[in-house]
């Protein structure tokens, strides 16, 4: 049985569809460039509205409670504060960077630990960028000694990819720190709700390739405090060798909730037959991405780049 109390709460969180339509006009009259201040506003409150929002359905399912209509209104509030989220992100600068591509998701800029800039610029690999269930990969530059912030991902697993030079990486699991090492060519797999953080102890940039599935470049928890016990999962995943006719190449399959992407890596040796090639092994990588449209008819792939 609902309390009053909890009634009334419910009834003022369905107005806020009143405050998502006039976010919505805002963002449909807004251009290029868009301040990063009012960007960041309007996504903070979207945020809040979809937590509340998701708050009152966990406590809605403990109370066992059949007001399905209810239920629907805010789940549709919450749909529609992702969907202005995401659009947010389509509209946003990131400074001396320039204006989003179309196939740009976001850039992002957060402050480290240890007080360092770390930058992730998300590209969409579908072309449909407000579709609920794309694949997104993020590309970021880890500076030397940069200690990222701990956090945890709520709705999606996480793969990283070390394209160049190599990241240390730990995770609270039980009551233990773990910590691992991936170098290049390597894939951290990060379980969803696994609190962790990734750490370059090296004098040298890395290029981190993270893939989300399903798009999640908003879905990040920080973590001010570790939790004294903590379930989830972290691993380094050796891609596979194979030896070719210009040197050798790593390669991995990953198939996970209906998506499907593929990594590879081509390590090429100096021979006379590649000229271009530098006199130091040439390393080329390649991520790509595809999606399949799932339902009753037969399947349709759709390939993404």
């Amino acid at each position: 049985m609902i309390s009053k109390q909890f009634l009334e709460k419910i009834k003022a969180y369905l107005k806020k569809s009143k405050e998502l339509g006039k976010i919505s006009n805002i963002q449909k009259n807004l251009k290029p460039p868009v301040q990063f201040k009012q960007r960041n506003a309007r996504v903070k409150r979207l945020l809040q509205i979809r937590n509340e929002g998701e708050r009152i359905l966990e406590k809605l399912s403990k109370e066992n409670n059949q007001r399905k209509r209810i239920i629907n209104r805010v789940e549709i509030i919450i749909k529609k504060a992702n969907h202005l989220k995401r659009e947010n992100c389509l509209l946003q600068i990131s400074g001396h960077l320039g204006v989003l591509k179309s196939h740009e998701l976001c850039i992002f800029k957060e402050t480290s630990r240890n007080n360092m800039v770390e930058i992730r610029k998300y590209f969409g690999l579908h072309k449909n960028l407000y579709y609920d269930n794309g694949l997104s990969v993020a590309m970021a530059h880890t500076q030397p000694k940069l200690l990222q912030n701990y956090h945890s991902h709520k709705h999606m697993n996480e793969y990283t990819t070390i394209l160049s030079g190599s990241i240390t990486i730990k995770a609270k699991i039980g009551k233990h720190l773990k910590i691992l090492k991936a170098d290049e060519g390597d894939i951290i797999f990060a379980e969803r709700y696994t609190v962790h953080t990734l750490q370059n102890n090296s004098t040298k940039s890395t290029l981190n390739a993270t893939v989300k599935l399903p798009i999640g470049f908003q879905d990040r928890i920080g973590i001010d405090q570790l939790p004294e016990n903590q379930k989830g999962e972290i691993k380094v995943i050796k891609l596979k060798r194979k030896k070719e006719k210009w040197g050798e190449s790593k390669r991995e399959t990953i198939k996970e909730n209906g998506f499907t992407y593929k990594i590879s890596f081509l390590t090429i040796s100096p021979t006379k037959s590649l000229k271009w090639a530098d006199k130091k092994a040439t390393t080329l990588y390649v991520i790509q991405g595809n999606i399949e449209a799932r339902g009753k008819a037969k399947k349709r792939q759709r390939k993404t780049a």
